[in-house]
């Protein structure tokens, strides 16, 4: 079960282009990109997606709501989070034109944090469905990304990958894993001489 939470909460890619300068940016010409793996869904943006499927009373995380956030905090990730952790150092921007995509199961947020925008150290990462974390958080991520310089545009984008796991997936990955199991516990019986039984 932990590698099936671990499959889930590491099926994300980020990734920021970072501009010297708006010149730089309208030209696109980045002096660097970086993309970094992996999320944690966090218990808020859970129960929104299910209310967004199952019943009324939710907010989408789309072109008008959806927001990239961005915080100098380093505390771990926690389902619990209810959005960034920074105290002070914080920000959100709003989706750029056409934004958020979705294709080939794939979700694609992307925002870009202009020269006076997010001037600190970027740690940490949210896809929230309002201006702020008075919405509800999808995920967080922390990450050590260094720290964006005042005049600098860095445009970051989140891709989030099969956010739910359909039951042939999980029959597949518990057969698969059960195999293992099997095979590690035979290994275990020949070195040991025990008797192995398997309950049907």
């Amino acid at each position: 079960m932990n590698d099936i939470l671990e499959a889930i909460k590491e099926n994300a890619k980020w990734t920021i282009e970072r501009y010297a300068n708006d010149e730089d940016f309208k030209k696109g010409k980045p002096f660097d990109v970086s993309e970094f793996f992996g999320n944690i869904l966090l218990n808020e943006g859970i129960d929104e997606i299910e209310k967004l499927i199952c019943t009324t009373g939710a907010t989408q995380y789309d072109n008008t709501n959806a927001r990239l956030g961005v915080g100098d905090s380093s505390a771990a990730e926690n389902a619990t989070h209810t959005g960034l952790q920074a105290e002070t150092n914080k920000a959100w921007k709003a989706m750029d034109a056409t934004y958020p995509t979705l294709g080939s199961q794939v979700m694609t947020f992307k925002a870009t944090f202009g020269g006076d925008d997010a001037n600190y150290s970027w740690q940490e990462f949210t896809v929230v469905n309002a201006a702020d974390d008075t919405g509800k958080n999808l995920n967080r991520k922390v990450s050590d990304q260094g720290a964006k310089a005042e005049g600098q545009t860095w445009v970051k984008s989140a891709q989030l990958k099969s956010l739910l796991i359909n039951g042939e997936h999980l029959r597949q990955y518990a057969m698969a894993t059960l195999t293992k199991q099997a095979l590690r516990a035979v290994q275990v019986q020949r070195l040991s001489g025990e008797k192995l039984v398997f309950a049907s």
